[in-house]
């Protein structure tokens, strides 16, 4: 998903700041936590996306969920983007400031999809070799898809490796097609 200009400008202005502040998990958890709250909560997600609430309203509204639950910091962003007009944005900041989350400090996303589950051993040794083909440290989720027939699909970050027996059928399919 795309994200706009306005949430990257602002996930990285909080992310600076809160790196300046020497906060930076303190401030990575409360946007997860804000991000967990817009992903699991109808009534929150309609709230943050709903333009016509008035703003007293909208300020009343933060100070009661977040005032003692979230870090000063993260309160005072709250209440910026409120004042901006850009609460809707928050989904997306959150998303952005975990990406520079992981940039800085190194570490991978890789999604991994196979026929059968993965072993312990498996996981590990992929994970390990993964790591040194993009010298980076591998954060690997998995998951099962039969369709696959057997292989992996391996997603890092934007790029996809595909050997999956699928999509071996799909390849010679379509050259036999052409032939």
């Amino acid at each position: 998903m795309v994200k706009s200009k306005a949430a990257k400008r602002y996930a990285k202005a909080l992310f600076s700041l809160s790196i300046e502040q020497q906060q930076l998990e303190e401030i990575r958890g409360d946007m997860q936590d804000l991000a967990g709250l817009a992903g699991d909560s109808q009534d929150f997600s309609r709230f943050i996306r709903n333009p016509v609430i008035p703003g007293d309203r909208r300020r009343s509204v933060l100070h009661e969920i977040f005032h003692e639950k979230v870090r000063p910091g993260t309160y005072k962003f709250l209440l910026l983007l409120d004042d901006k007009r850009r609460l809707n944005e928050l989904p997306d900041v959150c998303e952005v400031f975990e990406e520079l989350y992981y940039e800085r400090e190194g570490i991978l996303k890789v999604h991994v999809t196979s026929a059968t589950p993965l072993s312990a051993g498996q996981s590990t040794a992929l994970q390990d070799q993964l790591k040194m083909k993009f010298s980076k440290e591998i954060e690997l989720t998995t998951e099962e898809d039969p369709s696959q027939m057997g292989g992996l699909r391996i997603q890092a970050g934007d790029q996809i490796f595909d050997s999956s027996i699928a999509a071996q059928l799909e390849i010679a399919k379509t050259r036999l097609m052409q032939a």
